[in-house]
């Protein structure tokens, strides 16, 4: 049997396809990212309608699409579509960036107590799902037609078997109560929001309806094929990791550094720096997002008119410490160790001899990597749960040079996986959901393939911590 998982990214949409042993038998994607657009510049939007399209484009190049058994979605989290009772959307999607909803958070916080103590679980950012329901409310012409709010993964396994469901993990931004996996119905009643216009909260993994015979033809995907309910893009990442028993943490390395734990019980954080969502089995995802990440490396190879790859080469020539020279990698500000929006980038104690771009992208990574180390001790002082096993991916994981630093940043193991795919992490949960002999922990363990490992060098580690302390020495003296 074949099973296929479909991603959805802010850049590019991928379809895989997965048989019972595991074994990848086909991978496709295409660009999407022309569809983003940004009218204002807090706001990030694009037409779903258009994404569908393209995805039924993509599907009609994966191989053996007729002799796929079940099929499962990913998309982005907490973009949020509104819908009318014809199921056709009343307004473009509200992308996972967006920022418009600013006045409803402090609406939400001025009208309910409740959303306040939550945000020890999840801190409340214009960015989460009632924001931006409660902004689309205010427009006529949507509160009026106003029948469901659907997440991306929602709409589009909506668009496949006709069902309107989600997932207490795809629907953790909207204030899931990790108590029952299910809305927070106090802080809805407080605001006076309608939990009808939410969908109904199906179990992760469980079959949720067929494609129907429209959908087959527009994507090729056998009418009456299972579709089992998902989860988000970067939760479909930690599974297609292998991250998916306590104490195993997925690090993401991109535009922004993410970090997800998998831990058995919710341990609020009075200083709202992690969040959690439900996961696999009744456990949870712990989620750390920092500032930093890929910005500042992608911005110095414009600026210096090189390759990353060649950069990379001269940053392993570079002695850890890079002869002195500090820099803050959080350039739109920083999370931890605690809130500030007023952090930007910087170089600090610059020389003649450490004036080179190689110089300069080692002292970003470093900074990347004790950024890491500060937020995996926050989650460890938070929770007292020992983080057994770290693994990188997303494109910072890439660099061998920024995975050794890691390691030394943080004195760990670090491993790297040779996919680590969304994509695949829904083919996962469409062969699991299906068959419940294929457990998620089973065939993730097979099909996941460690591509290398890194061990980390106690002298460095010792200079990287001394390093980490006169970084946030400096940024609290400057910011």
């Amino acid at each position: 049997m074949k099973f296929l998982g479909i991603d959805i990214g802010s850049a590019r949409i991928k379809a895989a396809l997965i048989d019972e042993n595991g074994e990848v038998m086909d991978f496709v994607s295409s660009e999407i990212s022309g569809m983003m657009k940004q009218p204002q510049p807090t706001y990030s939007e694009r037409d779903v309608l258009e994404v569908w399209e393209s995805l039924c484009s993509l599907l009609s190049r994966v191989k053996s699409i007729k002799e796929i058994a079940a099929v499962c979605v990913d998309a982005t989290s907490s973009t949020i579509i509104p819908i009318n009772e014809n199921r056709e959307p009343l307004h473009e999607a509200l992308m996972y960036n967006d920022q418009r909803a600013q006045e409803e958070v402090n609406q939400i916080l001025s009208q309910s107590a409740a959303s306040q103590e939550f945000q020890e679980i999840l801190p409340l950012d214009a960015s989460l799902t009632l924001p931006k329901c409660l902004w689309l409310l205010k427009k006529p012409e949507i509160a009026e037609k106003i029948f469901k709010f659907l997440h991306e993964n929602d709409f589009f396994t909506m668009k496949l078997c006709d069902t309107i469901v989600t997932s207490p993990n795809i629907a953790s931004k909207t204030h899931i109560d990790p108590k029952t996996s299910d809305f927070h119905v106090k802080i809805l009643e407080e605001l006076g929001f309608n939990q009808d216009y939410l969908p109904p909260v199906a179990p992760i993994g469980e079959i949720v309806g067929q494609v129907t015979p429209e959908a087959s033809r527009a994507t090729g995907i056998p009418e009456g094929t299972p579709v089992v309910n998902g989860v988000t893009d970067s939760s479909a990442g930690d599974i297609a990791t292998g991250t998916v028993e306590i104490g195993e943490v997925n690090v993401n390395i991109g535009t922004s550094l993410v970090v997800h734990g998998v831990v058995d019980k919710v341990v609020p954080d009075k200083k709202g720096r992690i969040y959690y969502k439900p996961y696999l089995q009744k456990n949870f995802l712990l989620g750390g997002a920092t500032n930093a990440g890929t910005l500042p490396l992608d911005a110095l190879c414009s600026l210096v008119s090189k390759e990353i790859q060649i950069l990379d080469r001269e940053a392993e020539n570079v002695p850890t410490g890079c002869d002195g020279l500090i820099a803050q990698s959080e350039w739109v500000g920083s999370r931890i160790p605690d809130h500030n929006p007023r952090v930007r980038g910087f170089l600090i104690g610059i020389t003649k001899k450490n004036f080179t771009p190689g110089h300069i992208f080692r002292s970003f990574m470093e900074s990347n990597a004790i950024t890491l180390n500060r937020l995996l001790e926050i989650i460890s002082e938070i929770t007292k749960q020992k983080i057994k096993e770290i693994t990188l991916c997303g494109g910072g994981s890439k660099s061998r040079i920024q995975c050794q630093i890691i390691a030394d940043a943080t004195g760990r193991i670090i491993k790297t996986v040779q996919t680590d795919e969304p994509a695949i992490g829904s083919a996962i949960l469409a062969a699991a959901g299906l068959n419940k002999e294929y457990s998620i922990k089973k065939v993730s363990k097979r099909i996941v393939k460690e591509r290398e490992i890194y061990h980390p060098n106690a002298e460095n580690y010792s200079l990287l911590q001394k390093k980490a302390k006169e970084l946030y020495k400096l940024t609290e003296k400057i910011y």
